[in-house]
């Protein structure tokens, strides 16, 4: 009995530093999603960085009731973040060691900026 609760207590200290997500309620009604897609480079596989991206949008969709689509074309992911912006309605995607000129931590690996988009303003 005192193992099990020691486990239990150790397994709820450590696990506060594994939360990495944020629930929310915004949703897809269409379950699909458009991504604006101009990643400049070479991913480590030799392919390019689109190629790459395209390649796991299409593996979500087979895998999923979800669609992903690819416009060949980049959207800059900070376009419209500023102060008090709500974003630019863009699926833009790109790399960068900073949010969009905001530093953020080491154990960082991947952030969404969310658009938002009011549709019951009253």
């Amino acid at each position: 009995m005192f193992r099990a609760n020691t486990l239990i207590l150790v397994l709820a200290f450590f696990s506060q530093g594994l939360l990495a997500f944020e629930a929310s309620d915004n949703a897809w009604p269409d379950a699909s999603a458009t991504f604006f897609v101009g990643i400049p480079g070479i991913a480590p596989s030799g392919e390019t960085w689109d190629a790459a991206f395209k390649r796991a949008m299409a593996a979500w969709t087979t895998a999923t009731n979800f669609n992903f689509f690819a416009e060949d074309q980049g959207g800059d992911p900070c376009a419209g973040q500023n102060t008090g912006a709500l974003g630019n309605g863009i699926g833009g995607v790109g790399f960068a060691d900073n949010r969009c000129g905001t530093e953020f931590g080491s154990n960082v690996l991947a952030m969404t900026l969310t658009t938002l988009s009011c549709t019951n303003p009253g």
